[in-house]
């Protein structure tokens, strides 16, 4: 499996199983944590709030939104 997935597959699979907005945003966390913090590339990650936005936007009913189940970081 690659180790990212492009933002159309993401999309595809949120709004078929908005359940899996939560399980890629944990794979999104462990790559940010491992791979990101290798590089020196990541200051501060929130795991905590990630996953509870994660799981707040897993029941949502409207998953119209462009980016919907993209986990975004900045």
């Amino acid at each position: 499996m690659a180790r990212f997935k492009s933002v159309e597959d993401l999309i595809r699979e949120a709004v078929a199983n908005p359940s899996s907005v939560v399980e890629e945003t944990r794979r999104v966390l462990f790559n940010l944590n491992d791979l990101g913090n290798y590089l020196s590339a990541v200051s501060f990650v929130d795991d905590e709030g990630a996953l509870r936005q994660a799981e707040r936007l897993a029941r949502k009913e409207d998953r119209s939104t462009l980016l919907f189940g993209v986990p975004l970081a900045h």
